[in-house]
């Protein structure tokens, strides 16, 4: 990966010592293991003079594994050993406006619990922090974002928080309530410098002003977003079955 450290940013450190890691990560994946989906979640300070807010000040991850979530925590069953093992999870909702309330499920056609409820149950478990997938953010847009913002300051959770959707100029109610991401779509990323730079320029630089503070993709993007947004705090999720590579690109990424 072509990242350097940032000397004005000393959470900025993309080289990891190995061997101070693996016995961290090797008994964290041993936990996960049972499960084939995961999530990582990374949090990356801009390396420019504008640097954004810290989003989870009262939630502070500082450690590594603290940035590696659950994927796709859509149901209450197994929620404990879901949930006991990381920091935050990952939770896919829509909003329902004949009823006025979300509920947690990954596809339009699926059922699953009520937001609220399941919200409530993971918190009696343990305290974590939550991504929304907000799927359907563009219907009823303005009842929606009022109904979720109402959710998280009922249970005192502005800070602990993150709403993501490609929905951009809807996703933007959400500035001054809770934090927002915005989810970039994936594309291969050419080789060369060149060809990147006409990638960025024709397809990604008009994200560059977009009123959010994240960014999230998939984790083959890593590279080219750390590279070309650096003032964004970024997000990055893996699906499939962990081996070998993957466990050591996630040692990166999270470090």
């Amino acid at each position: 990966l072509r990242l350097s450290k940032c000397i004005r940013c000393p959470a900025c450190v993309f080289w990891p010592n190995a061997n101070q890691l693996m016995l961290l990560y090797h008994m964290k994946f041993a936990c996960i293991r049972p499960y084939p989906v995961i999530l990582a979640l990374l949090f990356y300070c801009g390396c420019n003079h504008q640097h954004k807010p810290d989003p989870f000040e009262q939630l502070v991850m500082e450690k590594p594994l603290d940035k590696i979530w659950a994927h796709r925590v859509n149901s209450l069953e197994n929620l404990h050993q879901r949930v006991s093992e990381f920091k935050g999870i990952e939770v896919d909702i829509f909003y329902e406006p004949n009823r006025d309330a979300f509920t947690v499920k990954h596809d339009l056609d699926s059922v699953g619990p009520d937001l609220e409820q399941f919200i409530d149950s993971v918190r009696s478990i343990k305290p974590v922090l939550f991504w929304f997938d907000y799927k359907n953010l563009n219907e009823d847009t303005e009842n929606g974002v009022s109904k979720l913002t109402s959710i998280v300051n009922d249970r005192n959770l502005q800070t602990q928080v993150l709403v993501e959707s490609y929905h951009a100029n809807a996703l933007q109610q959400f500035a001054g309530k809770v934090q927002a991401s915005y989810w970039v779509g994936a594309n291969p990323i050419p080789d060369s410098v060149a060809e990147r730079d006409k990638l960025y320029e024709s397809e990604y630089r008009k994200f560059k002003n977009l009123k959010v503070e994240f960014l999230s993709s998939s984790f083959e993007m890593f590279e080219f977003l750390t590279i070309y947004f650096p003032e964004y705090h970024l997000n990055f999720w893996m699906s499939g079955e962990l081996n070998a590579t993957r466990i050591e690109l996630l040692r990166t990424m999270a470090s």
